[in-house]
Protein backbone atom coordinates (compact mmCIF):
# COMPACT_ATOMS: atom_id res chain seq x y z
CA UNK A 1 0.00 0.00 0.00
CA UNK A 2 0.95 3.48 -0.70
CA UNK A 3 1.17 5.91 2.35
CA UNK A 4 -0.39 8.80 0.77
CA UNK A 5 -0.58 11.02 4.30
CA UNK A 6 2.79 12.04 5.64
CA UNK A 7 4.33 15.57 6.87
CA UNK A 8 7.48 17.20 6.44
CA UNK A 9 8.78 20.42 7.80
CA UNK A 10 6.64 22.28 5.56
CA UNK A 11 3.56 21.67 7.48
CA UNK A 12 4.13 23.93 11.06
CA UNK A 13 4.02 20.72 13.48
CA UNK A 14 6.59 18.57 11.69
CA UNK A 15 10.48 19.18 10.81
CA UNK A 16 11.06 16.06 9.10
CA UNK A 17 12.88 15.91 5.71
CA UNK A 18 11.14 14.79 2.77
CA UNK A 19 13.94 12.67 1.10
CA UNK A 20 13.98 10.64 4.25
CA UNK A 21 10.45 9.44 3.76
CA UNK A 22 11.82 8.53 0.23
CA UNK A 23 14.83 6.63 1.34
CA UNK A 24 13.05 4.86 3.80
CA UNK A 25 9.71 3.84 0.81
CA UNK A 26 12.48 2.93 -0.93
CA UNK A 27 14.03 0.35 1.58
CA UNK A 28 10.64 -0.85 2.02
CA UNK A 29 10.28 -1.41 -1.78
CA UNK A 30 7.25 0.88 -2.08
CA UNK A 31 6.05 2.10 -5.78
CA UNK A 32 5.14 5.16 -4.76
CA UNK A 33 5.53 7.96 -1.75
CA UNK A 34 2.78 10.95 -1.09
CA UNK A 35 3.56 13.80 0.63
CA UNK A 36 0.31 15.95 2.17
CA UNK A 37 1.61 18.47 3.78
CA UNK A 38 -0.97 20.64 5.92
CA UNK A 39 -2.81 23.60 4.54
CA UNK A 40 -5.62 24.66 7.15
CA UNK A 41 -6.67 27.72 5.43
CA UNK A 42 -8.20 30.20 8.01
CA UNK A 43 -7.92 27.35 10.85
CA UNK A 44 -7.10 28.73 13.96
CA UNK A 45 -5.65 26.95 16.97
CA UNK A 46 -4.41 28.37 20.00
CA UNK A 47 -5.88 31.85 19.13
CA UNK A 48 -3.35 32.21 15.99
CA UNK A 49 -3.51 31.04 12.12
CA UNK A 50 -2.28 28.34 11.79
CA UNK A 51 1.19 28.83 9.52
CA UNK A 52 0.84 27.89 6.26
CA UNK A 53 3.50 26.23 3.80
CA UNK A 54 4.99 28.29 0.71
CA UNK A 55 3.17 26.10 -1.97
CA UNK A 56 5.38 27.53 -4.44
CA UNK A 57 8.38 26.01 -2.51
CA UNK A 58 6.43 23.02 -1.91
CA UNK A 59 5.73 21.87 -4.96
CA UNK A 60 8.96 22.70 -6.69
CA UNK A 61 10.58 20.22 -3.72
CA UNK A 62 8.72 17.44 -4.71
CA UNK A 63 9.02 17.87 -8.32
CA UNK A 64 12.64 18.50 -8.05
CA UNK A 65 12.69 15.09 -5.81
CA UNK A 66 10.81 13.20 -8.01
CA UNK A 67 13.03 13.88 -11.12
CA UNK A 68 15.66 12.57 -8.81
CA UNK A 69 14.27 9.56 -8.13
CA UNK A 70 12.47 8.93 -11.57
CA UNK A 71 12.60 5.24 -12.33
CA UNK A 72 12.95 4.40 -8.82
CA UNK A 73 9.85 5.72 -6.71
CA UNK A 74 7.33 7.63 -8.01
CA UNK A 75 6.59 10.73 -5.79
CA UNK A 76 3.43 12.34 -5.13
CA UNK A 77 2.51 16.02 -4.76
CA UNK A 78 -0.47 16.13 -2.40
CA UNK A 79 -2.03 18.09 0.09
CA UNK A 80 -3.98 17.79 3.22
CA UNK A 81 -6.79 20.66 3.33
CA UNK A 82 -8.60 21.95 6.73
CA UNK A 83 -12.60 22.08 5.99
CA UNK A 84 -14.14 25.22 6.73
CA UNK A 85 -16.61 27.03 4.25
CA UNK A 86 -14.55 30.39 4.10
CA UNK A 87 -11.81 27.86 2.96
CA UNK A 88 -13.43 26.64 -0.41
CA UNK A 89 -12.86 29.23 -2.40
CA UNK A 90 -9.04 29.32 -1.80
CA UNK A 91 -8.25 25.84 -1.94
CA UNK A 92 -10.10 26.01 -5.68
CA UNK A 93 -7.45 28.17 -6.78
CA UNK A 94 -4.86 26.51 -4.89
CA UNK A 95 -5.89 23.38 -6.91
CA UNK A 96 -6.11 24.95 -10.15
CA UNK A 97 -2.47 26.77 -9.76
CA UNK A 98 -0.73 24.12 -8.84
CA UNK A 99 -0.04 20.76 -9.67
CA UNK A 100 -1.24 18.59 -6.92
CA UNK A 101 -2.26 14.64 -7.84
CA UNK A 102 -4.53 14.60 -4.80
CA UNK A 103 -6.47 16.70 -1.80
CA UNK A 104 -6.95 15.17 1.18
CA UNK A 105 -9.84 17.01 2.73
CA UNK A 106 -10.03 16.78 6.62
CA UNK A 107 -11.76 18.57 9.66
CA UNK A 108 -9.39 20.40 12.37
CA UNK A 109 -11.97 22.76 13.00
CA UNK A 110 -15.76 22.44 14.59
CA UNK A 111 -18.18 25.39 15.08
CA UNK A 112 -14.82 27.58 14.62
CA UNK A 113 -13.29 26.09 17.72
CA UNK A 114 -10.13 23.36 17.07
CA UNK A 115 -9.97 19.91 18.10
CA UNK A 116 -6.32 19.77 18.65
CA UNK A 117 -6.78 21.36 21.98
CA UNK A 118 -10.10 20.53 22.55
CA UNK A 119 -12.15 23.53 22.68
CA UNK A 120 -14.94 22.46 20.45
CA UNK A 121 -15.75 19.74 23.07
CA UNK A 122 -15.51 21.84 26.14
CA UNK A 123 -18.41 22.10 28.62
CA UNK A 124 -20.04 19.33 26.47
CA UNK A 125 -20.89 15.85 26.71
CA UNK A 126 -18.83 13.14 24.81
CA UNK A 127 -22.21 12.32 22.09
CA UNK A 128 -22.63 16.04 22.36
CA UNK A 129 -19.47 17.10 20.95
CA UNK A 130 -19.25 14.02 18.41
CA UNK A 131 -22.66 14.71 17.15
CA UNK A 132 -21.44 18.90 16.29
CA UNK A 133 -17.69 16.28 15.10
CA UNK A 134 -20.21 14.63 12.50
CA UNK A 135 -21.95 17.36 11.59
CA UNK A 136 -18.84 19.31 10.12
CA UNK A 137 -17.60 15.83 8.72
CA UNK A 138 -20.79 15.43 6.66
CA UNK A 139 -20.37 18.96 5.27
CA UNK A 140 -17.51 18.50 4.32
CA UNK A 141 -17.94 16.30 1.68
CA UNK A 142 -20.33 18.35 -0.13
CA UNK A 143 -17.21 20.97 -0.34
CA UNK A 144 -17.42 22.98 -3.67
CA UNK A 145 -13.79 22.40 -3.91
CA UNK A 146 -12.05 19.01 -5.26
CA UNK A 147 -10.59 16.62 -3.27
CA UNK A 148 -9.50 13.08 -3.52
CA UNK A 149 -9.96 11.46 0.08
CA UNK A 150 -11.96 12.14 3.29
CA UNK A 151 -8.88 12.35 6.17
CA UNK A 152 -8.98 10.53 9.12
CA UNK A 153 -12.77 10.22 10.40
CA UNK A 154 -12.70 10.34 14.11
CA UNK A 155 -9.64 12.64 14.56
CA UNK A 156 -11.95 14.60 17.47
CA UNK A 157 -11.13 11.67 19.59
CA UNK A 158 -7.77 11.79 19.61
CA UNK A 159 -7.74 14.94 21.60
CA UNK A 160 -10.93 14.71 23.91
CA UNK A 161 -10.60 13.80 27.58
CA UNK A 162 -13.20 11.90 28.10
CA UNK A 163 -12.96 8.38 30.56
CA UNK A 164 -14.07 6.36 27.41
CA UNK A 165 -13.31 8.43 24.26
CA UNK A 166 -13.75 5.74 21.38
CA UNK A 167 -15.95 6.27 18.91
CA UNK A 168 -18.39 3.30 18.45
CA UNK A 169 -20.35 2.93 14.97
CA UNK A 170 -23.42 1.99 16.94
CA UNK A 171 -23.64 4.69 19.39
CA UNK A 172 -24.02 7.08 15.69
CA UNK A 173 -25.20 4.59 13.36
CA UNK A 174 -27.36 7.72 11.89
CA UNK A 175 -24.56 10.08 11.60
CA UNK A 176 -22.52 7.80 10.10
CA UNK A 177 -24.37 6.38 7.58
CA UNK A 178 -25.05 9.92 6.05
CA UNK A 179 -21.25 10.73 5.82
CA UNK A 180 -20.60 6.73 4.57
CA UNK A 181 -23.49 6.90 2.18
CA UNK A 182 -22.01 10.81 1.30
CA UNK A 183 -18.09 9.29 0.29
CA UNK A 184 -19.82 6.29 -1.43
CA UNK A 185 -21.92 8.89 -3.41
CA UNK A 186 -19.13 11.27 -4.10
CA UNK A 187 -17.13 8.39 -5.32
CA UNK A 188 -14.23 9.59 -3.05
CA UNK A 189 -11.97 7.71 -1.00
CA UNK A 190 -12.59 6.32 2.67
CA UNK A 191 -8.78 7.15 4.30
CA UNK A 192 -7.82 4.71 7.16
CA UNK A 193 -5.53 6.38 9.59
CA UNK A 194 -3.43 5.13 11.74
CA UNK A 195 -2.49 8.07 13.96
CA UNK A 196 -4.83 6.87 16.56
CA UNK A 197 -3.20 7.34 19.85
CA UNK A 198 -5.48 7.91 22.65
CA UNK A 199 -8.60 6.91 20.36
CA UNK A 200 -8.96 3.88 22.04
CA UNK A 201 -8.42 1.75 18.52
CA UNK A 202 -5.56 0.67 15.98
CA UNK A 203 -6.94 3.37 13.34
CA UNK A 204 -9.24 6.00 12.67
CA UNK A 205 -12.28 5.11 11.66
CA UNK A 206 -12.32 2.37 13.98
CA UNK A 207 -13.45 -1.42 12.58
CA UNK A 208 -16.83 -1.53 12.82
CA UNK A 209 -17.28 2.12 10.72
CA UNK A 210 -14.93 0.70 7.91
CA UNK A 211 -16.86 -2.62 8.17
CA UNK A 212 -19.94 -0.77 7.50
CA UNK A 213 -18.72 0.98 4.37
CA UNK A 214 -17.93 -2.15 3.25
CA UNK A 215 -21.26 -2.97 3.74
CA UNK A 216 -22.66 -0.12 2.21
CA UNK A 217 -20.86 -0.79 -0.87
CA UNK A 218 -17.56 0.77 -0.21
CA UNK A 219 -14.49 -0.29 -1.50
CA UNK A 220 -12.06 3.06 -2.40
CA UNK A 221 -9.54 3.24 0.37
CA UNK A 222 -6.67 5.02 0.87
CA UNK A 223 -4.28 4.49 3.93
CA UNK A 224 -2.33 6.39 5.42
CA UNK A 225 0.12 6.97 8.81
CA UNK A 226 -0.49 10.87 9.34
CA UNK A 227 3.52 10.47 10.02
CA UNK A 228 5.16 13.53 11.19
CA UNK A 229 8.43 11.42 11.63
CA UNK A 230 9.97 8.97 9.24
CA UNK A 231 9.88 6.82 12.13
CA UNK A 232 6.01 6.51 11.72
CA UNK A 233 5.98 6.18 8.42
CA UNK A 234 3.71 3.20 7.16
CA UNK A 235 3.12 2.50 10.61
CA UNK A 236 0.44 -0.57 11.09
CA UNK A 237 0.00 -1.50 7.64
CA UNK A 238 0.47 -5.02 7.91
CA UNK A 239 -2.76 -4.53 10.23
CA UNK A 240 -4.75 -2.38 7.99
CA UNK A 241 -3.50 -4.54 4.79
CA UNK A 242 -4.78 -7.41 6.75
CA UNK A 243 -8.45 -5.97 8.13
CA UNK A 244 -9.23 -5.00 4.67
CA UNK A 245 -8.79 -8.84 3.25
CA UNK A 246 -10.94 -10.07 5.99
CA UNK A 247 -13.62 -7.17 4.37
CA UNK A 248 -13.28 -8.92 1.13
CA UNK A 249 -11.38 -5.77 -0.01
CA UNK A 250 -8.22 -6.57 -2.49
CA UNK A 251 -6.82 -3.52 -3.08
CA UNK A 252 -6.13 0.61 -2.56
CA UNK A 253 -5.75 3.49 -4.10
CA UNK A 254 -2.83 6.47 -4.81
CA UNK A 255 -3.51 9.47 -7.38
CA UNK A 256 -1.80 10.91 -10.43
CA UNK A 257 -2.38 13.77 -11.58
CA UNK A 258 -5.72 13.57 -9.86
CA UNK A 259 -6.51 10.30 -11.47
CA UNK A 260 -6.50 7.20 -9.28
CA UNK A 261 -4.45 4.43 -9.37
CA UNK A 262 -5.54 0.92 -7.98
CA UNK A 263 -3.00 -0.67 -5.70
CA UNK A 264 -3.63 -4.85 -5.15
CA UNK A 265 -3.09 -5.99 -1.67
Amino acid sequence: MTDLHIHTSFSHDSEEDMEKYIERALALGKRAVGFSDHYDYLCIEDGRQIALPDLDEYTRTVVRLREKYKGRIEVLCGLEVGFLDEASEKYIEIARQYPFDYFINSVHMVAGKDCYHNEFGKNLTAKEAYRLYFAAVRKSIDASYPYEAVGHIGYASRYTTYEDKKIRYADFAGELDDILRAIIGRDVCLEINTSSAGAGSDFLPDRDIVRRYAELGGRKITFASDAHTVRRYAEKEEIVKNFLKELGIGETYYFRNRKPVAEKL
